[in-house]
């Protein structure tokens, strides 16, 4: 993913290698990388890892307290309605 308005660093979102039930996320940005994992993890995530360790869940507030505007953000976007019966909620 990238911001198609400015020249700024992309997120990578794949499957592991190890595991396809594990997404890697990767950014030239770490503050990308660390908004992009908690996104995945509060939307549909079973757990959170950083530097192959599992995240406690102090550790992961703390994240959400840094990201709390961005995550507001994010949770308002209309794509937040979208589904497979209606992937294009802004067309309803």
């Amino acid at each position: 993913m990238a911001d198609r308005e400015t020249d700024g660093p992309s997120v990578e979102i794949h499957a592991s290698a190890d595991d396809a039930g594990v997404f890697v996320v990767e950014s030239g940005s770490s503050r990308l990388e660390e908004l992009a994992a908690l996104y995945l993890y509060l939307t549909c995530g079973e757990s959170i890892r950083s530097a192959g360790m599992a995240m406690g869940q102090a550790a992961i507030d703390v994240l959400a307290d840094k990201y709390r505007a961005d995550l507001g953000r994010a949770n308002g976007s209309i794509w937040h309605q979208s589904s497979a019966d209606s992937p294009y909620p802004i067309l309803r």
